[in-house]
């Protein structure tokens, strides 16, 4: 079997204080098949907070390897020692309940019984039919391990004879199986003709969805609590069909005489009376005695112990009490019986005083804080320094740096945009290891992209402006604002550049140059190019 590790282990807070042995009280249910132990069980565990158990649930429980006894050394071989027997049981011969040692099943149900959920007492159930994990006696197992101090009741559920003077307890359960039937399938048919209704008025709101047959619209909460309705009709449906299919399995009217053999021999075998005991069936709804030291201690009890098959040791002065519950063959209703035995069990007295803690020991483990989620940079990249080396080819990028005492670490900062603008980002650094509050630094970096320009201004790259063309004349090198445009005005043609380059080749105090560079300025302006961005122009 694997463990169960997402079982959730049990908290003491969680569940009422232990009530000590000596006022603790278990139930041990008895009675044939059907005729509601499970429910009066699950009555008293809600009531009484008194936990369902079965012994079958503790092996499982056991061979689950929960986390509570992962430390215990001798729980591990226990349940090692359980898993190898039931392994080996199911390879050879699947069929036969494992060998288990009485011992291995008494310390597995001591172990469960040490949970929590344990401390008001346990209701024992199934104990009239077989296990299939045990081989021998369930109910001298559960005796051995519940303390000794502890209080034992035997609930005994029969049916009872009726109207019929002198029917026998055989002929008054084969008739309680025959009513018991008549009753499930009388209620199967008004579940499923109920199932079918609610599924036809689901089918007509799923076809007017506006309103219902009434002209109104139908209400989500109505909605809500038929759809749930319908949930639980479907459950019991499937209830009945199992109870249903037991009925016609088992055939238990015809095997009465079999379970009242069966029980009679379980309660004489219990009580220690090795001769025939009485039917059962004592006319009363309710009979309840106390087998409180009924046999003498010291040879007497042993005797009785060894003609039982118990062992001597398990014989203790334990206070022990019968309650004996009788249902009516002709009217099958469990509800009666869960009233009386509510009525007759007293309910557990827990403590009032504030329990003490268990000794353990404990490994504290602090977790960091939750850091926030940070999408990574793409613009900026810290770049660590090498002193006397030699670069590599490829950068490798560094995020945790250690410093030693009095020293320093220079980080060089990497800028890198694939679009203009002005970029900024805030980078953290925190100390490794200083407690559940890291110490943290945040350095805001900015970073500027853009391309080289120059000032387009014409106010600053033209000398001489007019707002308008003049309406007479010509405009003579100046730069027209209403129309973008610069006009050099008319200039006399067949100027050419190679007149030009002749003219700047004579000497500098040369008249003829003097005068031509008169007349070149005619063809030339100044214009002024400004650089007024942030990188170098070209």
């Amino acid at each position: 079997p694997e463990e169960d590790d997402d079982l959730p282990e049990q908290r003491e807070e969680d569940y009422p204080n232990r009530v000590p042995p000596s006022e603790r009280l278990s139930i041990i249910l008895l009675g044939p098949p059907k005729t509601g132990k499970t429910t009066v069980a699950r009555a008293l565990e809600v009531e009484h907070l008194r936990k369902r158990l079965t012994v079958d649930e503790c092996i499982e429980w056991i061979i689950s390897n929960p986390k509570n006894l992962r430390d215990d050394y001798v729980a591990e071989k226990l349940v090692r020692k359980v898993r190898d027997a039931i392994s080996k049981c199911e390879s050879e011969s699947p069929e036969e309940v494992p060998d288990l040692v009485k011992e291995d099943v008494v310390a597995a149900i001591r172990y469960r019984l040490d949970l929590p959920d344990c401390n008001a007492g346990v209701v024992w159930d199934d104990c009239s039919k077989a296990s299939k994990y045990v081989a021998e006696d369930s109910i001298e197992c559960i005796s051995e391990a519940l303390p000794k101090e502890e209080s034992l009741k035997f609930i005994l559920l029969g049916v009872e004879g009726g109207s019929d003077e002198g029917r026998s307890p055989e002929t008054a359960l084969a008739a309680y199986y025959s009513r018991l039937e008549e009753v499930l399938s009388q209620e199967l048919q008004e579940v499923t003709e109920s199932l079918a209704e609610s599924e036809r008025q689901e089918q007509s709101e799923a076809g007017e969805p506006g309103t219902d047959d009434s002209g109104v619209a139908p209400n989500d909460v109505e909605q809500l609590a038929r759809a749930e309705l319908s949930v639980k009709i479907a459950r019991r449906k499937g209830e009945l069909e199992g109870l249903l299919q037991w009925f016609e399995e088992e055939k238990p009217a015809t095997r009465a005489g079999q379970y009242v053999e069966e029980l009679s021999a379980l309660v004489r075998k219990i009580r220690g009376d090795p001769g025939d005991g009485d039917d059962g069936n004592h006319g009363d709804d309710v009979v309840e005695s106390d087998d409180v030291n009924e046999d003498p201690v010291g040879e007497d009890a042993t005797v009785v112990a060894e003609a039982q098959g118990f062992d001597t040791d398990s014989v203790t002065l334990r206070s022990t009490t019968w309650l004996e519950v009788l249902l009516a063959a002709e009217q099958p209703d469990t509800r009666k019986v869960t009233e009386q035995v509510l009525a007759s069990v007293a309910q557990p007295a827990f403590p009032t005083y504030s329990r003490l803690p268990h000794p353990r020991t404990l490994q504290l483990v602090r977790k960091p804080m939750t850091r926030e989620p940070r999408a990574p940079s793409g613009l900026f990249v810290l770049l660590t320094p090498v002193e006397n080396d030699e670069g590599a080819e490829e950068f490798v990028e560094q995020t945790r740096w250690v410093i030693p005492a009095r020293s320093e670490q220079r980080i060089a900062v990497q800028f890198y945009a694939t679009k203009a603008g002005t970029f900024s980002e805030q980078l953290r650094f925190e100390i490794v290891s200083s407690g559940l509050s890291p110490v943290q630094t945040f350095v805001d970096v900015s970073g500027t992209a853009g391309f080289p320009k120059i000032n387009n201004d014409p106010r600053n790259v033209f000398m001489r402006r007019i707002k308008n063309r003049p309406r007479g004349g010509y405009p003579r090198k100046q730069f027209i604002v209403s129309q973008s445009v610069f006009d050099f005005g008319p200039l006399l043609a067949g100027r050419t550049t190679e007149m030009r380059d002749a003219l700047l080749a004579l000497a500098e105090d040369d008249q003829e140059r003097l005068a031509g560079e008169r007349l070149l300025r005619q063809h030339a302006e100044t214009l002024r190019i400004t650089n007024n961005s942030l990188f170098r122009a070209e």
